[in-house]
C-alpha cells in the first residue's frame, strides 16, 4: 500500500496553512476514494450531462464540464453517451465513457472536483502532491529490514507509471525526493497521480 497523500504547499511554517492543507488532503482523499469505488453502469444514448449528474449523485463527487474546451471540439452536455461496465472503478468508467465520445477527452481532479476536459487542457493543469516515504526509507534493524533507496523509488515510478509523461522523457511531470521531510514531491496530471 502506498503511503497516505498530503497535498503540498510551501507554507507549512504557518499553522493555519497547515490546517488548510490537511483539510484539502481529506477532500482529495475523498475524491481518490470515490474514483476507486467499483461501478455498474449501463448507458445507451443518454445525454452526457445527465450521465455525469447521475454519477456525481451516486459517488458524492462534483463533476464539472470544461465547456469552453469541450465546445472547441464540438462536444456539449447534450451529446449522447454510451458505456456499459460492471464492477469497474469509477476512474476507468469515466475514461471509457469519455473515450467513447471523443478520444481527446479526459478527466482530471481540480478544486476537489472532477473536471471533464480535453487532454491538451489537462496537461496544463498539473497538481503537486507530497507522498511521505519515511516508513519506506528508514531501516528497521530489529525487524531485519533495510530502508529503500529514494532514487530507486523515483526511477521505478517514472518507468512504471506513464513513462513518457515525466520530465526525464520530455513530459510535464516530475518526481523529486525531499530529504528533510523524507517525502517524494510529485507534480503530474491528476489522473496520473
Amino acid at each position: 500500500v502506498f503511503p497516505s497523500r498530503i497535498e503540498f504547499t510551501e507554507r507549512y511554517e504557518d499553522e493555519s496553512a497547515l490546517a488548510e492543507t490537511r483539510m484539502r488532503n481529506d477532500e482529495v482523499g475523498f475524491v481518490d476514494d470515490a474514483l476507486s469505488e467499483r461501478q455498474q453502469i449501463e448507458v445507451d444514448g443518454a445525454r452526457l450531462e445527465d450521465v455525469l449528474a447521475a454519477i456525481s449523485r451516486a459517488s458524492g463527487v462534483r463533476i464539472l464540464l470544461d465547456k469552453n474546451a469541450l465546445e472547441a471540439i464540438n462536444i456539449t452536455g447534450e451529446n449522447l453517451a454510451n458505456v456499459q461496465v460492471k464492477n469497474v472503478p469509477l476512474r476507468t468508467t469515466l475514461s471509457l465513457l469519455l473515450r467513447n465520445l471523443d478520444p481527446t477527452l479526459t478527466w482530471t481532479c481540480q478544486d476537489e472536483a472532477l473536471l471533464i476536459t480535453t487532454k491538451e487542457i489537462s496537461h496544463e493543469l498539473p497538481s503537486t502532491v507530497v507522498y511521505p516515504l519515511w516508513d519506506l526509507t528508514e531501516a528497521d534493524p530489529a525487524a531485519g529490514l533495510a530502508g529503500l533507496d529514494p532514487e530507486s523509488i523515483e526511477e521505478t515510478i517514472m518507468k512504471a507509471i506513464e513513462p513518457t509523461s515525466w520530465d526525464s522523457e520530455g513530459g510535464p511531470g516530475s518526481v523529486r525526493y525531499f530529504d528533510p521531510c523524507k517525502a517524494l514531491v510529485v507534480t503530474q496530471e491528476a489522473n496520473v497521480q
